[in-house]
């Protein structure tokens, strides 16, 4: 039986958008998937996760970042601090997320070409990308209107990070910092919305998400473990809390457990059946998920944008 997506053709978006969507329907994403852009992006993901094998944040930690990604954290310290000025609204007259959520996110809007611009000037790049890089940032924490977030998100936030090395705005030294210490803060930003304003699943209740949310959290957290003994696949569950800092995989599993009603193997069965496997089974797993339930689906990669810097082949 197909998908009821299967034979769906999305609207075009405006011509004179900075980047826009190109994946239509199904068919699309085949396409996509032999074009360069996807080689590129999912070849930054990877050499990413290779970069990190072995590293924990708190050596990652001690790492200088490059004046870009020192700028990036800047701008998502400022984001954090627009939670605490914005009132939560009555949940008792909404049915589904806070909406003070559309004022936060309005603001992040609104100021959005503004800090692109501040840094790309701090990466020493192309000021004029600042409005498609403002695109990727919009899409980066949820739906303003659903007040949803899931994997299509998290995979904005990637490739803005893939659009900056692309303008050169990264130091060939910056690969390990934008795991160990910008991905991080970005999560724990989104763990914050994702509360506070009782963000939803995007999707069916997170069906791409392992934890209802994100992905690339157990891909790069599995990279991470890859030579780990003290951290083993069937004790780290209870080694996980005391932990969660200093590895993505323990931050995800943590937050499961203070979050997720009944027990592990009933709430994140994916994530229970690994505990007799080995490391290296589990992060080439995730990478495999992560092609097949991310990258692979239309309901998620439909809202990827295609412009000057990802670019979509005619």
């Amino acid at each position: 039986m197909s998908a009821p997506w299967a034979k769906v053709v999305a609207p075009e978006d405006p011509l004179d958008k900075p980047a826009r969507k190109r994946i239509r329907s199904v068919g699309d994403v085949a396409k996509w998937q032999k074009m360069a852009s996807f080689e590129e992006l999912t070849g930054f993901l990877v050499g990413l996760g290779d970069s990190v094998k072995g590293v924990s944040n708190d050596e990652g930690r001690k790492i200088e970042a490059g004046p870009a990604l020192k700028k990036l954290m800047e701008v998502m310290d400022v984001a954090r601090g627009w939670v605490a000025e914005i009132p939560l609204q009555d949940l008792r007259q909404q049915r589904y997320g806070n909406k003070a959520f559309k004022e936060w996110w309005g603001r992040l809007s609104e100021k959005s070409e503004e800090h692109m611009r501040e840094i790309l000037q701090a990466g020493g790049s192309d000021v004029t990308k600042a409005a498609e890089l403002a695109v990727y940032w919009k899409d980066a924490f949820g739906n303003e209107i659903r007040i949803d977030y899931g994997t299509g998100h998290e995979l904005n936030f990637a490739t803005l990070l893939f659009c900056l090395a692309k303008l050169d705005a990264l130091l060939p030294t910056d690969h390990i910092p934008l795991v160990t210490q910008v991905f991080t803060q970005y999560v724990a930003l989104m763990r914050l919305l994702q509360s506070h304003y009782s963000m939803e699943p995007a999707g069916s209740k997170g069906v791409w998400g392992l934890d209802d949310y994100h992905h690339l959290i157990f891909y790069w957290g599995a990279c991470q473990l890859l030579p780990s003994t003290e951290f083993l696949p069937h004790n780290i569950k209870e080694k996980c809390k005391e932990n969660r800092d200093s590895y993505l995989y323990l931050e995800g599993l943590s937050w499961i457990l203070d979050n997720k009603s009944g027990s592990f193997a009933e709430n994140s069965p994916t994530l229970a059946s690994l505990a007799e496997l080995q490391w290296p089974k589990i992060q080439k797993g995730m990478l495999k998920m992560y092609h097949g339930e991310v990258l692979g689906q239309w309901p998620v990669v439909q809202h990827l944008c295609f412009g000057s810097i990802l670019k979509w082949e005619e």
